[in-house]
C-alpha cells in the first residue's frame, strides 16, 4: 500500500499509477474493477484521498478527482455488503458534485454524470 507522506515529486508518479489502473478499464465496462480485487480498488481509493488531502493545489488535482470518483462508483458496484456500496456511491455523488463545481467547463464532468446513472437510486 502507498504511504501518505508523499512529497510533490512522488505524487506525480502516484497519479501515474492512478490514471494506468483506471483507463485501462474504459476500453471496457468502466464501472468495473477490471483485474483489480476489492483490496487493489481499496489502495487505489485510498491513494486518491491521500493525494487530494496532501496536495489541494497539485497541477493535476482534476484527473486525480476524476479517478477517484470513478473508484467510488467501481467500489460501489462490487463492494462487500449493501452498507459499503451505499456509503461509497454516497462518495461518488458528493465527490461528482464537487467536481462539477469546481470543473464545470471539463469534459470529464460529462462523464461523471453519465456514470453516476449507472448507480441505482437508492445507493
Amino acid at each position: 500500500m502507498f504511504h501518505l507522506c508523499i512529497d510533490h515529486k512522488d505524487s506525480d508518479a502516484a497519479i501515474r499509477v492512478l490514471q494506468g489502473t483506471v483507463y485501462g478499464a474504459f476500453a471496457g465496462d468502466p464501472l468495473q474493477a477490471g483485474a483489480q480485487t476489492r483490496a487493489q480498488l481499496a489502495e487505489q481509493i485510498s491513494l486518491g484521498e491521500g493525494l487530494l488531502k496532501i496536495h489541494p493545489q497539485h497541477g493535476e488535482r482534476e484527473e486525480t478527482a476524476f479517478i477517484l470518483a470513478v473508484h467510488y462508483m467501481q467500489a460501489a458496484r462490487s463492494g462487500g455488503d449493501a452498507q459499503e456500496q451505499a456509503a461509497f456511491a454516497n462518495k461518488a455523488r458528493t465527490l461528482a458534485a464537487e467536481f462539477l463545481r469546481s470543473y464545470p467547463e471539463s469534459m470529464r464532468g460529462a462523464t461523471l454524470l453519465h456514470l453516476l446513472e449507472s448507480l441505482p437510486a437508492g445507493r
